[in-house]
């Protein structure tokens, strides 16, 4: 079985997400479950709304955090870039921005069964094409982790998979717990797709991928 999970606020339904679900509605096959975890509840096509609230700890973190500006990367802190302190904004210290993203996959495991596959798609991306299952089933192979990496600079993770073994269970469960319980204020940097690679760098066990080998930029 494969679910795809995604979130979004709702000024992000309004610019981008209501174009993802639609999309994803239209080309991807009907026997891949959707779970979208929005924090006010929309009309979908296709597919389950969830609240970003029901992930364990997500209120939590966000009312200890939100009026933070050193944790909504308004606040200057060790980092920060010369760019940065001119934009007054720093999206490598927006945890309050990227949380979500590694909170909501974890969540929709909990509902999932053994060697089940994750897939977390980021709310901004379009669909163009019919993707046949058995692609989705092939790009996975016998991995536990397949993700676009990037050489030395952090993984893309618009789009990533995991599948429901217990290496993968527990890198769920270590992605999340970076930010609910706070670890993630001892790393160099603080969005979701440097957590995710401090995790998956050191989950023992875990059998990974990259689909991009070599890969580099945007």
């Amino acid at each position: 079985m494969i679910t795809v999970c995604s979130g979004f606020s709702p000024d992000g339904y309004t610019q981008y997400g209501y174009k993802f679900v639609e999309t994803f509605d239209k080309y991807w096959p009907t026997e891949v479950d959707f779970i979208v975890y929005v924090e006010e509840e929309i009309q979908m096509p296709r597919g389950t709304c969830k609240s970003l609230w029901d992930c364990e700890g997500a209120r939590e973190f966000y009312n200890r955090h939100k009026d933070n500006g050193e944790r909504t990367g308004r606040k200057p802190i060790r980092g920060w870039r010369q760019k940065d302190r001119l934009e007054g904004y720093a999206w490598k210290y927006d945890a309050v921005k990227f949380f979500r993203q590694c909170l909501i996959p974890y969540d929709v495991s909990k509902s999932l069964y053994n060697d089940d596959i994750l897939i977390w798609l980021d709310a901004d991306i379009v669909t163009f094409a019919h993707i046949p299952v058995e692609f989705l089933y092939n790009l996975m192979g016998d991995v536990d982790l397949i993700y676009l990496g990037r050489g030395s600079y952090h993984s893309e993770i618009g789009f990533w998979a995991v599948r429901m073994s217990k290496a993968g269970r527990s890198m769920l469960y270590d992605l999340a717990n970076m930010y609910t319980s706070d670890q993630f204020l001892g790393l160099e940097e603080h969005h979701s797709a440097f957590v995710f690679d401090h995790v998956k760098n050191n989950r023992r066990g875990l059998r990974t991928r990259t689909l991009t080998p070599g890969g580099s930029g945007h």
